[in-house]
């Protein structure tokens, strides 16, 4: 009997001492290894709310992106009505001629009402096309007068995007991509804090500013249920935020939204295809406006179509624009005299070489050749210079390197680039250089690539006396909180820089270009305008060629540098570059 007993009690004592150890083991995990088993940084109270909720997303927490006066490019905060299909269908019922009236006023379809009624979810946003229709302020106010009796709210929901969709190849695009999420967030996907499958930043600053626009947290609405997915009586519908002070962050642009908008329209109403024009200020080298057309809708991407991408950081054949930077070799350098007259009689007389103008200028001065853009007078200067020499020059303008802002960046692993996609064009391709080449190269043909940005930035250089900036596009990044949280310096190029005398020269020959020159269209503007022109031939003839225009005003204090290109014109018509930047310009003034 005694035997008995003391094996009940150690099986019982065994029993008691596992079940302790058991209790110590659990508490050993989730006070001193946790991370072993539950996602690092997860908050275990938000997952317990987040397992008994029931809801909609309303803000995804990504980072806004702002323009320069804090007016919002991405994040557009408008009233959505979001319907408990279970209270509406009873409440619609009762109140027949009330539910009639309130679709009409919502401007919803019957088939819209009924559908929304007969979801089997709790809480539900109104959606067409996928997305959440936004209310007017009376329709929410309507909405609000009926609220929870009636199972429908107005509350705020965060769009990404929305149209026109300004600025939208800068601003870019979000896509799933596993490869490169893997690549950015590997060990927080490892350890179950992201998925593989989220959606990053596949293009424009979306891209370049991924690092810090992530996610860290969501606004959702919803419901909470017990295991059994029923409503728990007491919890009313509500918002749960898991925003914090920091996040989401806030990029504060350079760009001029309303500047930027009114020249996107000009674009548009002008019905031009294909064209970029970058807005720089003189002052900073920060972009105000960078617009493209065609433009695209970031939430229906053509891949193949690739409109998606930043014509304004893509190079492209310049044309008589770099006649600038020949210019500045032919002075740096010192081929040319000041009185000097060169001869075109419009034939080079070998390579197929030939002046626009048949017959040709007859004699005259650099500044005159610049102003008539003198394909001849260019070639025998060339001849003057190596391809070195103007190789030089030209990157002292900026040319043939990314120009855009770029530098060490506080959790960013190697170099930063503000600019996502931004190619450096180039001058000699090829090797060795012969003549042909050379004189071919010196009217910004044969291989000799641009972006429009270097353009644009070309002409601040030469406004700041020859001393080189790198554009900025972003100014400062804030916590959600408004402290700041990295901020980027205007950026001066160490590189040497083009002589004051030489800057001062190639502004006057673009002032005589407007004056006297192939720009006398601008001559009778409002402001007194600045400027080169370019044609850049595509090959054959039928191909058509690219017009391009830079230039600055008002001349005596001017307001922004530009690059104004519009794609492929037919040959031999007038230059649509040209024309557009007066416009622009009409634009710059009347916005002050």
């Amino acid at each position: 009997m005694v035997q008995r007993i003391r094996r009940i009690l150690n099986i019982l004592m065994a029993f008691l001492l596992g079940f302790a150890l058991l209790i110590l083991q659990l508490m050993f995990l989730q006070l001193f290894h946790i991370g072993r088993y539950v996602p690092k940084r997860a908050d275990l109270a938000a997952a317990a709310v987040e397992q008994r909720m029931q809801g909609v997303v309303l803000d995804e927490g990504r980072g806004r992106i702002l323009d320069r006066f804090g007016r919002p490019l991405t994040g557009f905060v408008s009233l959505a009505l979001a319907v408990e299909p279970r209270l509406a269908a009873a409440w619609s019922k009762q109140h027949v001629q009330e539910a009639e009236n309130l679709r009409k006023l919502l401007g919803m379809h019957r088939a819209e009402w009924h559908d929304l009624l007969q979801e089997t979810v709790h809480i539900t946003l109104w959606r067409r096309e996928r997305r959440p229709v936004a209310l007017t302020a009376e329709q929410a106010k309507q909405v609000e007068f009926y609220g929870p009796q009636a199972g429908i709210y107005a509350v705020p929901y965060v769009r990404r995007y929305v149209e026109p969709f300004y600025a939208s190849q800068l601003i870019g695009y979000l896509s799933q991509h596993p490869s490169r999420a893997r690549e950015i967030y590997g060990d927080e996907i490892a350890a179950g804090v992201l998925r593989e499958d989220l959606k990053i930043g596949a293009s424009g600053l979306e891209r370049s500013f991924e690092h810090v626009l992530r996610s860290r947290g969501t606004a959702r609405l919803g419901i909470f249920t017990d295991a059994r997915n029923r409503p728990l009586a007491g919890l009313n519908l509500r918002i749960v935020n898991t925003n914090s002070r920091f996040y989401p962050v806030r990029i504060v642009t350079t760009l001029d939204l309303e500047l930027q908008a009114r020249i996107e329209q000009l674009l548009d109403e002008r019905g031009v295809k294909r064209a970029s024009v970058v807005l720089l200020d003189p002052s900073t080298a920060d972009v105000l406006v960078m617009a493209n057309r065609p433009s695209f809708h970031p939430e229906q991407i053509d891949l193949e179509a690739g409109y998606w991408e930043n014509a304004s950081l893509k190079q492209q054949i310049p044309g008589s624009i770099f006649k600038i930077a020949v210019a500045a070799a032919a002075l740096e350098y010192g081929v040319v005299s000041p009185h000097e007259r060169f001869t075109c009689l419009g034939e080079y007389g070998k390579y197929g070489f030939s002046c626009w103008k048949r017959g040709g200028h007859g004699k005259l001065t650099l500044q005159e050749a610049f102003a008539q853009s003198c394909n001849i007078a260019f070639a025998d200067i060339a001849k003057r210079l190596t391809p070195e020499r103007i190789r030089t020059a030209a990157e002292r303008l900026g040319l043939g390197r990314r120009i855009g802002w770029e530098g060490k960046v506080r959790g960013y692993a190697g170099l930063f680039r503000q600019f996502d996609g931004e190619e450096p064009g180039q001058f000699f391709a090829a090797s060795p250089i012969d003549e042909g080449v050379l004189i071919q190269s010196a009217i910004g043909q044969r291989d000799v690539r641009l972006t429009p940005l270097q353009a644009a930035n070309m002409i601040v250089t030469l406004l700041q006396g020859g001393r080189l900036s790198s554009p900025r596009i972003v100014r400062e990044v804030r916590f959600n909180d408004g402290s700041l949280m990295m901020s980027f310096s205007i950026q001066r190029a160490g590189s040497p820089p083009l002589s004051k005398r030489t800057a001062k020269a190639l502004l006057a020959m673009m002032q005589e270009t407007v004056h006297t020159g192939t720009a006398r269209m601008l001559a009778g503007h409002a402001w007194s305008l600045a400027g080169k022109t370019g044609t850049a031939e595509l090959g054959r003839q039928e191909q058509g060629v690219h017009h391009w225009f830079v230039g600055y005003g008002p001349v005596h204090a001017p307001k922004v540098a530009a690059a104004v290109v519009v794609y492929d014109q037919p040959a031999a018509s007038r230059n649509e570059a040209a024309a557009l930047f007066a416009e622009v310009m009409n634009i710059v003034r009347e916005h002050g």
